[in-house]
């Protein structure tokens, strides 16, 4: 069995961290820091493994093996915020607070030209040909979420400053070491940093998210400024996301385009939701009505699941 194979068969395979259910309740104040755009809490009913700190480790199988990964650290983080906001536990706010720490300690600082910080990837993604070490705006933007909550819960200013360093990756082109992308339609943040644009959506919107926070928590006006012109971006890109019966995942391959899974699918139309929340900018919520419209007709399901297990098999 090769190891992309194995990676989603495996009992411990770290697919297992990814496809926990992601929820999403309209009473949620996102502005309020023990919450977030979207209850990432079932991230811990995860069991493991993780290290002697019970930081989240995830086990790629093959070659990769057991990792970190920076996303999914901040990811457990936010879950652990959430559960705190929903049930006041202290335990749910140390397990978050420990996350914050792990990203302050394990960020790198950039000073070959212009100065940024980012979390780095110390394995290779194969599925877009990149090489470590490698940064993406979906750890960047899920990274500077939990420190700007974690600096507005504690008002310790390490979470603060290292989201501000880490802000700096989304004026930095992927070419750099950044995350930032300057295409025809406007500015575009990198969940992979690909020699093509890939424009992967929930990496995209996840960055937008971060840049909203530090705007939200610490009044930071050049992530706000950032924020705008993404946004118009992404709504002048979006229509390339449809294919009729279902969203795609990225922008990457034109012919086959990857289409979402239906996890991710579920997961743009909660994303769409969130910035029509933000934004009222309508163009969100249809795309999110429409995209909810296909998952529940059962024959665009069947369609979309046999369309994707057909992409993995041939180019994966």
């Amino acid at each position: 069995m090769s190891g992309r194979i194995q990676r989603y068969f495996s009992p411990h395979s770290s697919v297992r961290f990814w496809h926990l259910p992601v929820g999403y309740e309209e009473r949620a104040f996102f502005r309020e820091p023990a919450f977030y755009y979207l209850d990432f809490s079932a991230k811990l009913k995860y069991r493991g493994p993780f290290d002697a700190l019970g930081r989240p480790l995830l086990d790629y199988t093959g070659k990769i093996g057991i990792q970190y990964n920076p996303c999914a650290v901040a990811q457990y983080g936010l879950g652990a915020l959430y559960d705190h906001g929903k049930s006041g536990s202290r335990r749910s706010l140390d397990i978050s607070l420990s996350m914050s720490d792990w990203l302050v300690e394990h960020i790198s600082h950039i000073t070959d030209g212009n100065r940024f910080s980012v979390w780095l990837y110390d394995f290779d993604l194969d599925a877009y040909d990149i090489k470590a070490p490698w940064q993406s705006a979906l750890s960047q933007g899920q990274g500077i979420s939990l420190l700007s909550r974690a600096y507005a819960i504690t008002g310790n200013a390490k979470y603060a400053d290292t989201a501000s360093r880490a802000f700096e990756s989304f004026l930095i082109d992927v070419g750099k070491g950044g995350v930032r992308r300057t295409i025809a339609e406007g500015v575009v943040f990198e969940e992979a940093p690909t020699r093509r644009l890939s424009c992967i959506l929930d990496g995209f919107i996840f960055g937008l998210f971060g840049l909203y926070d530090l705007h939200i928590f610490q009044r930071h006006a050049g992530a706000f400024h950032e924020w705008n012109q993404a946004v118009e971006t992404l709504e002048r890109i979006l229509p390339q996301f449809e294919m009729r019966f279902w969203s795609r995942a990225d922008l990457y391959n034109q012919r086959p385009k990857m289409i979402a899974s239906p996890f991710y699918h579920k997961l743009h139309i909660l994303q769409l939701r969130v910035l029509h929340r933000i934004t009222q900018k309508d163009i969100f919520r249809v795309y999110s009505d429409r995209w909810n419209t296909y998952a529940s007709n059962p024959l665009y399901f069947c369609a979309a699941l046999i369309y994707k297990i057909f992409f993995k098999l041939a180019y994966y």
